[in-house]
């Protein structure tokens, strides 16, 4: 968006740019989520370079190859078909949704009712009111 005659404050404009996070802090966010989780994960280290491995002319090439760059992570995958089998797993308790969808619904009927006098009516009523 532009700010045309200058309305927004040059102070709002600068926080409403958007910038990535630069690689530490999201190598740290990262480390700290894998140590949160018990996963063995570091960042990978920086790509060296050296003067051998600039093309003539200095300037840089667009092509990237997929094959040589690495994600950074040591996650290992273990496979299910060598005869291992996964470990059992406890029971889930289930949910009040579960449980009420069980559960056949019962009419409720009211409870009896007698008639009741009008002077023992007023007459609870008024023993409730002493009370307070």
């Amino acid at each position: 968006m532009e700010n045309r005659d200058g309305i927004v404050t040059e102070r709002v404009s600068k926080k409403l740019t958007v910038a990535t996070p630069s690689k530490e802090l999201v190598d740290a966010y990262l480390s700290e989520i894998a140590k949160a989780y018990s996963v063995n994960w570091s960042p990978a280290p920086p790509p060296e370079i050296s003067a051998t491995d600039e093309p003539e002319g200095g300037g840089k090439t667009d092509t990237l190859d997929n094959s040589e760059q690495s994600l950074g992570g040591e996650a290992k995958l273990t496979s299910t078909l060598d005869g291992d089998k996964t470990p059992k797993l406890p029971d889930i308790p289930p949910t009040e949704e579960q449980t009420e969808a069980k559960k056949p619904i019962k009419p409720t009927t009211p409870p009896p009712t007698y008639p009741e006098d009008d002077f023992d009516a007023l007459t609870r009523r008024f023993e409730a009111l002493k009370k307070r």
